[in-house]
């Protein structure tokens, strides 16, 4: 993410919002809510000499459920458009539009991860190749650690308004020390809200002068959380 790593939604739904769930126990307590044909669109922003300037935008979407060991296990893309309104009318795509793709499913201890590997893409073999990454529910100044990445739960009732509308959200931190580069060191705040998921995502990397500073960050602007059933007579997709 500046080096955007994470964050992106599909250009097709555009404008839709949900608070809708589909029907599965637990969902609405969930810190990341997952259930089939559920989606979440993203704004794009970079942040330049304290300016906030539009990069496009971003997207999550649930494209396949399957059971590992009596659990849903949902499979994830994080896709981006970061290009310009001129670049999209010419067709302009390379490495302004992409999309990479992880597995996770929700249980009492919160939500747990698998990211998936770009070169052999597969199914997780079983909820062990899991990491627990979003502790829920969640105490504020709680520490862990997951593959070298230091989490901290800063907040739990953090008050956000977003195009999507108005959330209270737990406030997750993401470290990761470059002990032979500290610049490459870097900060992300996951706004979580219950029931919906990651209201904002925030990028932050040091400064010449070793503090952190904002570079890039991503809003909700609607989202889905039950799949769309097609209207009567109509096939799904038109």
């Amino acid at each position: 993410m500046a080096a955007k790593c994470v964050r992106v939604l599909l250009l097709c739904v555009l404008g839709l919002v949900s608070g809708a769930a589909e029907e599965e126990t637990g969902l609405s307590e969930s810190i990341q809510p997952r259930a089939e044909g559920a989606w979440w669109l993203y704004r794009s922003v970079v942040h330049e000499d304290g300016k906030a300037v539009s990069s496009g935008r971003s997207h999550e979407k649930v494209v396949e459920v399957i059971e590992i060991e009596g659990v849903k296990c949902h499979r994830v893309e994080q896709g981006w458009d970061y290009r310009t309104v001129v670049q999209r009318l010419a067709g302009l795509a390379g490495e302004e539009t992409g999309a990479t793709y992880f597995w996770e499913y929700w249980d009492g201890d919160g939500s747990h991860h698998y990211g998936e590997d770009e070169d052999d893409p597969k199914p997780p073999a079983s909820l062990e190749d899991f990491s627990l990454t979003l502790k829920y529910p969640a105490g504020k100044g709680e520490r862990y650690v997951d593959d070298d990445v230091i989490y901290r739960i800063l907040e739990t009732e953090r008050k956000l308004s977003v195009k999507a509308g108005e959330f209270t959200c737990v406030v997750y931190e993401m470290y990761t020390e470059d002990k032979d580069d500290p610049e490459y060191s870097t900060r992300e705040l996951l706004f979580m809200a219950p029931g919906v998921g990651l209201v904002r995502w925030e990028m932050y990397y040091r400064d010449e002068g070793g503090q952190w500073t904002l570079d890039a960050s991503d809003d909700l602007q609607s989202y889905r959380l039950e799949k769309e059933e097609p209207a009567a007579g109509k096939e799904e997709g038109r």
